[in-house]
């Protein structure tokens, strides 16, 4: 299947685009917008620890795992399974992203993309003939000059 290169320029993209955004604030501006009851899901466990560790810097009630109306809860999800499987619900306030699981949806959505384009291209095209099916055709089209 040829996409033009566009699935390699939009995995590109995203790329620099994490590379470039590294010590930029990001997750600071997660603490700092964090309320108790809020959950923040998180796709690594050092994200979330490390995150634990900043909220309570930031004088802020933080728990890993599920919390309480007084808490910021801290998860680790598996961007790869279903998240109301993995997660539930949060009663106590909102979700938050951490942008390492972000930029994993937004991975896993470019690969499955291509996917989902070869596999159209493989519904739609039709079958190749055998080699025996294509000599026989071509001896018929050169019998009819």
């Amino acid at each position: 299947m040829r996409d033009f290169g566009t699935g390699a320029a939009v995995s590109m993209a995203l790329e620099m685009f994490e590379n470039t955004s590294r010590s930029s604030g990001r997750t600071q501006a997660l603490v700092d917008m964090a309320r108790p009851g809020d959950l923040i899901l998180c796709m690594k466990s050092a994200h979330s620890r490390e995150l634990v560790s900043r909220l309570r810097e930031a004088g802020k009630l933080a728990v890993q795992g599920w919390g309480t109306n007084e808490a910021v809860s801290v998860r680790t999800i598996d961007a790869a399974k279903d998240f109301r499987l993995d997660c539930g619900t949060n009663p106590h306030g909102r979700v938050l992203f951490d942008h390492s699981l972000t930029t994993e949806v937004y991975r896993r959505a470019i690969r499955d993309a291509a996917q989902y384009l070869m596999k159209m291209e493989q519904a739609m095209s039709k079958a190749p003939e055998t080699t025996m099916s294509r000599r026989v055709e071509n001896i018929a089209l050169r019998e009819d000059w």
